[in-house]
């Protein structure tokens, strides 16, 4: 399967760097892409720290070296149906009919001329078994603005709701080394995301649908969010044997690839797990932990996504039939319709329902 990622993963690519989007393939490009399945992150059964073996402890502050090893087999994901790698767009013209599709040699080839995506930044391939914070920190940095360069952020005060939601969780950290940035996108998407370096992001449909004057779900979700740069899922994903082998930079692999389809199941609840606990330590009662999900069981089933792990080419695919939805269409907004369904993910958090202590 590795054999056909590097060439399908960097046509993806140029896609995206492309003033249109093309809508339809061929079918014998569309069957390579099926083999490749790029859009289930695969989840290599090694932790992401070493030592210890079991993978990180929520005791326990992770190392200043994040020693990474791959995975010599990738694990397939609950779901492993096969769909295209991401396709998004840099401009707002809308997607090209097929007959009007040239070949994906010949776009491959143009991608390779756009100086954008030959940034020293965008190229750079990081080194796993060697990043320290030093460079989580530098590589947040450069995703985070390569992110707000594509999606605008929202003018309004929705930040200061985000950054209030996220000091139960910041004042729980025993390391204290990583400095958390928060931002609300401007985006018609209910969405929230992060990537290393402490970048959390939540989109202004997101808070719209969250009652200012109910903290809970929103902490919830910042926590969450939290969840996954504490415990380096994202790293643990690139970090997979056949990822690896992918000769694009790790920012488009993260932007395209990991973000969009979001991580295993697993380790969304260990994600789910983490904040859950934080919040408890912090007296909040079990319809506090669980409110969120009620309220994203609730507008994942008014459009289209209750049952969760969205894919990316379906979602693209409905965007795009309306021209004005195309037209602002970004890979990011597929990641919190790629999680597993909240419905089950609140009968996880049942099991972990302790009492509130006095």
């Amino acid at each position: 399967m590795a054999r056909y990622g590097v060439p399908i993963f960097a046509a993806c690519v140029y896609l995206v760097a492309a003033s249109w989007i093309v809508g339809t393939e061929g079918q014998s490009y569309r069957d390579s892409l099926r083999r490749a399945r790029l859009a289930a992150v695969p989840a290599p059964p090694a932790p992401i720290y070493s030592p210890p073996a079991e993978g990180p402890r929520e005791d326990v502050a992770p190392p200043t070296v994040l020693a990474v090893k791959a995975s010599p087999e990738p694990e397939k994901l609950a779901d492993p149906s096969p769909s295209a790698p991401p396709i998004a767009t840099r401009t707002t013209t809308p997607a090209t009919p097929k007959s009007a599709a040239p070949a994906a040699e010949d776009r491959l080839a143009a991608w390779k001329k756009d100086p954008f995506w030959s940034r020293p930044e965008l190229t750079r391939r990081w080194d796993f078994d060697k990043l320290t914070l030093a460079d989580e920190k530098e590589m947040g940095e450069q995703l985070n603005g390569l992110i707000l360069g594509l999606n605008p952020e929202d003018p309004g005060s929705g930040r200061k709701r985000v950054q209030e939601a996220a000091e139960p969780f910041l004042d729980q950290l025993e390391n204290k080394d990583r400095t958390y940035r928060f931002f609300v996108l401007n985006s018609d998407v209910a969405n929230a995301f992060s990537h290393p370096g402490g970048y959390v992001y939540i989109t202004r449909k997101l808070l719209e649908m969250i009652p200012e004057d109910e903290p809970a779900p929103l902490e919830f979700v910042v926590g969450h969010e939290i969840a996954h740069v504490e415990l380096q899922h994202a790293l643990f994903c690139l970090n997979d044997r056949v990822v690896r082998s992918f000769s694009d930079g790790t920012l488009p692999k993260l932007y395209f690839l990991i973000i969009p389809n979001g991580f295993p199941e697993r380790l969304e609840f260990k994600a789910d797990d983490w904040a859950y606990h934080r919040m408890k330590r912090k007296l909040r009662s079990e319809h506090d932990c669980r409110q969120f999900l009620r309220l994203l069981d609730s507008y994942a089933r008014a459009h289209d996504f209750a049952n969760g792990r969205v894919k990316l080419l379906d979602y693209r695919t409905k965007r795009l039939a309306d021209p004005r939805d195309g037209a602002t269409f970004s890979p990011i907004e597929t990641h919190l319709r790629s999680h597993p369904a909240a419905f089950d993910r609140l009968k996880q958090l049942k099991k972990l329902a302790v009492p509130v202590r006095p």
